[in-house]
């Protein structure tokens, strides 16, 4: 399984701009009770949208911490964070339920771009 391992400095911006989403995403709530009716089932719609996009990137994010934390790599991720698994790290991280962090790993496993034994890049069991 490809990974890519990059530089904590290449990451920054990726967190800046999560950071940044989260006041204005936690502000929506509070803005559903005023929408007029058009309005709210338009609103429904996008956010739908946009919690698909937040899914993926959850999904994304939580094959890559099993892949950099898999047994034949050499650095293990979760035991560089104390942890026996990637799924324990998730857990420990997110506060989400193990089972929870599982599914997200096996989606991952199958929307993910493997490679062949002689290093070709192979098609994702699922697009």
């Amino acid at each position: 399984m490809a990974t890519t391992s990059q530089a904590p400095h290449s990451t920054l911006p990726v967190r800046e701009r999560i950071a940044s989403a989260l006041p204005l995403v936690a502000r929506l709530a509070d803005s559903i009770g005023h929408l007029s009716d058009a309005e709210l089932v338009a609103v429904t719609g996008l956010l739908e949208g946009l919690g698909r996009h937040v899914d993926a990137a959850r999904v994304r994010a939580a094959g890559e911490v099993d892949a950099r934390s898999g047994r034949d790599r050499e650095s293990s991720l979760a035991r560089r964070y104390d942890s026996t698994s990637a799924s324990g790290l998730l857990a420990h991280t997110t506060h989400v339920a193990p089972g929870e962090l599982r599914a997200r790993i096996r989606l991952d496993r199958r929307t993910r771009h493997g490679a062949s034994l002689t290093g070709e890049k192979l098609p994702p069991e699922y697009p």
